[in-house]
């Protein structure tokens, strides 16, 4: 995605696209998104609720939970170790290929059997931070 992305580049790129329809398909689905503006935004929420989507209520300062972070972490380390930055969009775009390549399914596989384990440690301490 080029820019940066507001609320209604949130509900037509990400929403109506692929999320809505893909909601459709599951059985009693609750969707999760943190509270990043074109996630807030008036416009958004107002989507959702025409939509018949359940949001997770997410508190403001509650814990990131998602496995998606520790990947963005193992992304991180490896672009750290880069020689010189990326010139341009493109040469990013390939930089960041590679290293998401290399991440194993069983590292992606141990991100997501954690997440059960993640939450009831965050339930024990009353909403605050894990250790993970």
């Amino acid at each position: 995605m080029r820019g940066n992305l507001n609320a209604r580049g949130y509900i037509d790129t990400v929403l109506k696209t692929i999320t809505v329809p893909y909601l459709r398909g599951l059985d009693r689905p609750l969707f999760q998104q943190d509270n990043a503006r074109p996630h807030t935004a008036r416009v958004t929420t107002e989507y959702l609720q025409q939509h018949n989507v359940e949001v997770l209520p997410w508190s403001a300062r509650s814990p990131d939970l998602s496995p998606i972070e520790h990947v963005w972490n193992i992304m991180s380390t490896r672009l750290g170790n880069l020689q010189h930055s990326a010139n341009n969009l493109n040469d990013l775009c390939t930089r960041l290929q590679k290293p998401s390549d290399e991440i194993a399914q069983d590292t992606i596989n141990h991100l997501l059997s954690s997440k059960p384990r993640r939450v009831n440690e965050c339930i024990r301490n009353h909403g605050g931070s894990t250790h993970y």
